[in-house]
C-alpha cells in the first residue's frame, strides 16, 4: 500500500507498506495546480517484513517468598525468540512496578539474535501481579511485542497441625 501524506509544512511524505517481503518499483509524476506535470519519477522500494517477538513455552513466572525472608522459590526465567531485520532491540514495561520495575534492575533482558533470556530478579519481593509487554523494534523502527504474566504470592504459614506432622516424620526416622 502506497500513502501520500502532506505535512504541516506543505511538504510531501510517501508511505510504502506491505505484508509480504520483496523490492518494487513505484513510478510517479507531480501535478501542479494548473495541469502541468514534472517527469516520472522512480522510487524503488524495498519492504521488510516486521519483526516478531514470542515466548517459548510458558507464558506466566510464579514467585514464591519463603516465609519472612527476601528468598524467593520458582522458576524466574523465560525464553524468548525474536525474528526480523538486525538490529533488533528489546525492551520492557510492567503493568505493576510495586511487582515488577525494569527500571530498579528487576528483569533482566539477556542474549541477542533470535534468542533472548528474560529474567525475573526481585531483591526486595512484594507480593503481587503484573503483566509484563516485551518490545521488539528493529532497525527500521518496526515493533512487535508479546505480554507475560509475573506473579509473586507469599508462603502460606504451616499450621500447628503441619508443624506437629513434620517433627513427628523426623523422630520416626
Amino acid at each position: 500500500m502506497v500513502v501520500l501524506q502532506q505535512n504541516d509544512d506543505k511538504s510531501y511524505e510517501i508511505h510504502v507498506t506491505g505484508k509480504h517481503e520483496g523490492k518494487t518499483t513505484i513510478e510517479f509524476v507531480a501535478i501542479d495546480a494548473n495541469g502541468a506535470s514534472s517527469l516520472p519519477n522512480k522510487l524503488h522500494v524495498v519492504v521488510l517484513s516486521p519483526p516478531t517477538i514470542e515466548i517459548v513455552d510458558q507464558r506466566n513466572v510464579v514467585l514464591v517468598i519463603v516465609g519472612n525472608s527476601n528468598v524467593l522459590r520458582g522458576s524466574n526465567v523465560l525464553e524468548a525468540m525474536v525474528g526480523g531485520f538486525d538490529p533488533i532491540d528489546v525492551v520492557s514495561l510492567s503493568s505493576n512496578l510495586e511487582v515488577v520495575n525494569p527500571s530498579k534492575g528487576d528483569l533482566k533482558i539477556g542474549g541477542s539474535g533470535g534468542k533472548r533470556t528474560i529474567t525475573v530478579n526481585k531483591l526486595q519481593p512484594n507480593a503481587g501481579s503484573a503483566v509484563v509487554r516485551l518490545i521488539a523494534t528493529d532497525g527500521n523502527g518496526a515493533s512487535a511485542s508479546v505480554d507475560f504474566q509475573v506473579d509473586i504470592i507469599q508462603e502460606k504459614a504451616k499450621s500447628k497441625h503441619q508443624l506437629w506432622q513434620e517433627r513427628r516424620n523426623k523422630n520416626s526416622l
